[in-house]
C-alpha cells in the first residue's frame, strides 16, 4: 500500500496516513469490482479506466490534492 500511495503523491512525504489509506482501499473496491463487471462482460477495458479514473478524481481530487 505504501508503493500505491506513494505513486498516487508522487512523492515520499513519509508515512502513510489513515486518510490514504482509507482513499485507497475504497479506489481498490472500485477497481476490483470494475474488474468483476469486466471479466463478466458488462464493461469495456475502456469502461473499467474510466470509471476507476473517475473514482480517483472523486476521491483525490483533479489535482490529486484532495
Amino acid at each position: 500500500m505504501e508503493l500505491i500511495v506513494g505513486a498516487i503523491r508522487g512523492r515520499d512525504d513519509g508515512p502513510v496516513s489513515a486518510l490514504e489509506l482509507e482513499r485507497l482501499a475504497v479506489l481498490e473496491d472500485v477497481w476490483f469490482s470494475r474488474l468483476v463487471g469486466w471479466t463478466g462482460g458488462l464493461l469495456t477495458p475502456e469502461m473499467v479506466v474510466g470509471q476507476v479514473a473517475r473514482a480517483a478524481r472523486l476521491l483525490y481530487g483533479e489535482d490529486g490534492d484532495a
